[in-house]
């Protein structure tokens, strides 16, 4: 008897041992992302990857639905799987509908999520069905795209497909809940690429390879200074395991230059939490 209450004491003192390092890192986090970058261009959100709390957030009106660009592209693929069985197609993209004027080549969905590639995307929502979209935005607690919209939205292109920023950080913390499915991992795994050689390079050039999982988004601003658009990057660490969430947006900047925010972020968190630890 003695043993077992001596082993639920031990078990009990490590609970709240744990407990108070991660409330030591919340309070330590939410103060240096503040001290570092409380510029008014940058608003995020960082969320706790397992229990999806909020650990720091500067970004008052995060519940608001707004234009969050190609962020939406992980769920058109949900949505095409919904009504599709078997492989993902490949598609050519040439660049006459894409970001990239010379293209991407002939290019699959793991590539496409990397390199963010419109055309791709374009092509695939070509073949989703309305009851999809609607089915994947349900399990996924984000707004649908508005009806009768056509491919442009599925893709993120023109700002008609609204979300706010806060259920779309919990969205892709629901892309870590089935790690063994194939889309999924598809997904993640062009997440990957995305932050090693995509469009969120930015992200590794900060924090060094096969460290996290990234996406971008481009779209129209929101903001009352308005400027032709703002840039997104979703950043999930550590790659293997996401323990954190961070959704960054950039005043009047491209999705790829607010990785590079993300990256310093993300830098300075892990600075932080090294810190607490000692």
């Amino acid at each position: 008897m003695n043993r077992r209450r001596l082993a639920s004491t031990a078990f009990m003192l490590a609970a709240l041992s744990l407990a108070a390092a991660q409330g030591l890192f919340q309070q330590s986090a939410a103060m240096r992302l503040k001290q570092a970058f409380n510029a008014p261009e940058i608003s995020y959100l960082l969320l706790d990857a397992r229990s999806g709390e909020t650990l720091a957030q500067q970004w008052p009106d995060a519940d608001k639905p707004i234009p969050l660009g190609s962020l939406v592209k992980p769920f058109t693929a949900l949505a095409y799987r919904a009504g599709h069985s078997g492989a993902f197609p490949g598609f050519q993209c040439d660049g006459k509908q894409c970001w990239r004027p010379g293209g991407h080549g002939k290019i699959g969905l793991r590539e496409a999520i990397a390199q963010s590639c419109n055309e791709y995307f374009r092509k695939l929502a070509a073949f989703v069905k309305a009851d999809s979209s609607e089915r994947i935005a349900h399990d996924y607690s984000i707004a649908p795209p508005p009806a009768g919209s056509g491919s442009g939205a599925m893709v993120g292109e023109c700002g008609e497909w609204k979300i706010s920023p806060m259920a779309m950080a919990h969205a892709y913390l629901r892309l870590l809940d089935a790690p063994n499915d194939p889309v999924g991992k598809i997904l993640l795994a062009g997440m990957s690429e995305s932050a090693d050689l995509g469009t969120s390079l930015r992200v590794s050039a900060v924090i060094g390879r096969h460290r996290a999982l990234a996406k971008t988004g481009t779209a129209p601003c929101t903001h009352d200074r308005h400027t032709p658009g703002d840039g997104f990057t979703i950043v999930m660490w550590p790659a293997e395991q996401p323990r954190y969430l961070l959704l960054v947006r950039l005043h009047g900047e491209p999705g790829s230059h607010a990785a590079g925010i993300a990256g310093r972020m993300v830098r300075t968190l892990e600075e932080t939490r090294v810190a607490d630890a000692d």
